[in-house]
């Protein structure tokens, strides 16, 4: 029910502050951010679809030459399995899994719903969140997170920069998966790098894997130039972009509320000079 502007301004201002993050590092850590910005620029002249996993060597290139081994030490690489006896405790789940829920459901869910409605795909709402609930019950007592329709996730693999038809997409979906997996495994390791890594460099690749959503969210937020579209979507956008927390509810859920609210007037007032306009010419 929520219209496509709005849901593509929510979008366009929850990755605006990813969008951003390469020019900010760009210009307090020049040397961090440069190669990484120049690589994907060269990139995006010759070959534009290996433009990301260009950065992404790049960055790999950066992370090495600036890589610091004081903030590993003693840290093991090697994973292993350790048992932890569940248990269900009232404070838990009033403090840990309400919050959770609502997080999940205000920063993954509503924006990847968005993300896919962005690129034309039609979703089957309620059977998604049956299966990614009822998947999440079962992961809960092996210590894993939520399920959800993972908006940064959704944004890398439906685009179409992934150079795959519309309808093919799903399947860098499911390399998603089985890269996740495949960290999974690795993860001490990982741990290892990502600890020891100028994290400046991460947030400059995330950016530029995401440019391309970010000009697509906001195309779509202002191509109809009806007042009760465009200013609606300008506050939603707003709203998500400020990244503004209050009850602990996220600026996704404000950004849509503001916009609707928004939207419900301009309708409102427009609903009332026409029913006055009719009265008048009635009277006449």
């Amino acid at each position: 029910r929520i219209p496509s502007e709005i849901a593509q301004a929510m979008l366009a201002g929850f990755l605006l502050a990813y969008c951003t993050e390469p020019m900010l590092v760009l210009a307090s850590e020049p040397w961090l951010a440069g190669p990484v910005i120049v690589v994907w620029l060269l990139a995006l002249w010759l070959a534009p679809r290996w433009a990301i996993p260009a950065a992404f060597v790049a960055s790999c290139v950066v992370i090495a030459l600036n890589f610091n081994t004081e903030a590993v030490e003693g840290i093991s690489i090697l994973p292993h399995l350790e048992f932890v006896m569940p248990s269900i405790d009232g404070a838990a789940i009033v403090n840990i899994a309400l919050p959770l829920y609502l997080v999940t459901m205000a920063s993954q869910n509503l924006p990847g719903l968005a993300i896919l409605k962005a690129y034309h795909y039609k979703l089957p709402w309620k059977r998604s969140m049956v299966t990614t609930g009822f998947m999440s019950s079962i992961i809960a007592p092996l210590g894993g997170l939520t399920i959800n329709l993972a908006a940064i996730s959704a944004a890398l693999s439906a685009g179409s920069e992934s150079g795959v038809e519309h309808l093919k997409r799903w399947r860098s979906a499911m390399w998603s998966g089985y890269t996740y997996i495949t960290i999974g495994l690795f993860c001490s390791a990982v741990v290892v790098i990502i600890s020891a890594a100028p994290s400046e460099v991460f947030g400059t690749l995330a950016g530029l894997a995401l440019v391309g959503t970010f000009a697509g969210s906001v195309a779509g937020a202002w191509k109809n130039p009806a007042e009760h579209s465009r200013m609606p979507a300008a506050v939603t956008f707003i709203i998500a972009a400020s990244g503004v927390t209050i009850f602990g509810i996220g600026a996704a859920i404000w950004s849509i509320a503001g916009g609707l609210i928004v939207r419900g007037i301009i309708l409102a007032r427009k609903q009332a000079q026409e029913d006055k306009a009719e009265t008048h010419a009635e009277h006449q």
